[in-house]
């Protein structure tokens, strides 16, 4: 303060020039003009020593505002929002000026003791992602949860469908075994009630796909096939290409797996309570806050229980599967196909002198060439570029076994 003072004296002696005075107080001429002016304006007692207390303290939050987001940290017993969710729920409820922001409201649940510190995770980095829709019933994804046992000591294998684009959670139904029955049977019950998507995405499991078969189709996907659904699969081993699909699968565990019911009916009970909160009570970031039932339209595409037989143009050989998989080719010659085709009819259509392909419906399932591919026993092998890396792997390694 003292020195403010002596600068103000010698600006007001006119002894010195302005720029003097400033070095040799080490300030520059615009700090030296702001004294100035305040000298100025509000006389000596301007030059005292100001409060550096802001006038506003931001993060500044009333106790209503606090209540109400301890509230909404626990919408339910078994859920748990965190700071952007309770934003998203707080601007349906309040003026976008009065909600805290996102970093505000996680300091609040720190201070009401609401937070749990958590290990560090290891860095990550981002994944080709095979679903990005851009639009309702485009593409569903499917899959099993990992299994995890109950009161009764058995096993609970849940099954879940979802739309990728608007996140809308279809259908949770819990199993004791993972059978492709089972799977068809969910899948009738939400086409009926849904309709059908254009695509389904699933990984490389048993249920889903079929490892030594070409394209990787298998029973389910000839099935999705004859209802006019494309099957398509993530690539082995990379469960970040199904990524919407396995976040919510950490949801899921957190609310029905860490705490589960005593047996398959009650666990069924909990599955549709989390369809619930996730399709219904649970904003999105990626939706802009919303819901996913508000976003989510039924597919327009109905689901018809009767398949029509499949139809190939006249250029195309006509050939039935048998109950091996596979089609005879001449007198002592078969193509193998896949058992999932059996007492089915395929296309042959000659590309050609010597390349042929092998067609379901509108689907191409791979191309053979006379002379190559030729296995014991006289069996040509259909080749795909959609073929899984394990079924050439597989096979090499048994050749050099026989």
């Amino acid at each position: 303060m003292d020195q403010r003072k002596a600068f103000i004296l010698d600006y007001l002696s006119d002894q010195y020039y302005f720029n003097s005075i400033c070095e040799k107080y080490h300030i520059s001429r615009k700090t030296g003009y702001k004294w100035v002016k305040r000298y100025r304006e509000l006389g000596e007692a301007v030059l005292d020593d100001r409060s550096s207390r802001p006038r506003v303290v931001a993060s500044t939050v009333d106790e209503a505002m606090v209540g109400r987001i301890a509230a909404l940290r626990k919408p339910t017993p078994r859920a748990i929002l965190g700071a952007r969710k309770i934003r998203s729920e707080l601007l349906r409820e309040y003026a976008p000026e009065d909600v805290p922001s996102a970093t505000t409201i996680h300091n609040v649940l720190v201070r009401q003791g609401l937070v749990e510190r958590r290990k560090a995770r290891r860095r990550t980095y981002p994944v080709n992602t095979k679903n990005n829709p851009q639009q309702n019933n485009e593409l569903w994804t499917i899959d099993y949860k990992g299994h995890f046992p109950m009161g009764n000591r058995r096993r609970c294998h849940p099954l879940t469908i979802c739309d990728s684009h608007s996140r809308y959670l279809l259908r949770i139904q819990g199993h004791y075994r993972e059978t492709i029955r089972n799977v068809q049977r969910v899948l009738r019950q939400v086409f009926r009630e849904y309709g059908q998507p254009r695509q389904l995405l699933s990984d490389n499991g048993g249920c889903f796909a079929s490892i030594q078969s070409p394209c990787g189709f298998g029973t389910l996907s000839y099935w999705l096939i004859d209802h006019g659904i494309e099957p398509i699969f993530s690539d082995p081993g990379c469960p970040g290409q199904n990524g919407r699909h396995e976040r919510m699968h950490r949801d899921l565990k957190r609310y029905c797996c860490r705490s589960p019911a005593h047996d398959l009916r009650a666990q069924n009970r909990l599955l549709n309570e989390f369809v619930d909160f996730y399709s219904h009570q649970r904003p999105h970031d990626s939706l802009d806050g919303q819901y996913p039932s508000e976003v989510y339209t039924a597919s327009l595409v109905p689901f018809c229980e009767r398949v029509k037989p499949p139809e190939y143009d006249e250029a195309l050989s006509v050939r039935r599967v048998l109950k091996g998989g596979a089609v005879r080719w001449g007198h002592d010659e078969w193509i193998m196909v896949s058992r999932g085709l059996r007492d089915k009819w395929v296309g042959i259509s000659q590309l050609s002198e010597l390349v042929y392909e092998v067609y379901y419906r509108q689907v191409c399932l791979g191309f053979f060439e006379l002379g190559e591919q030729i296995e014991s026993g006289r069996y040509y092998r259909l080749v795909s570029e959609r073929d899984f890396p394990q079924r050439s792997r597989d096979r090499a390694a048994r050749s050099r076994k026989d």
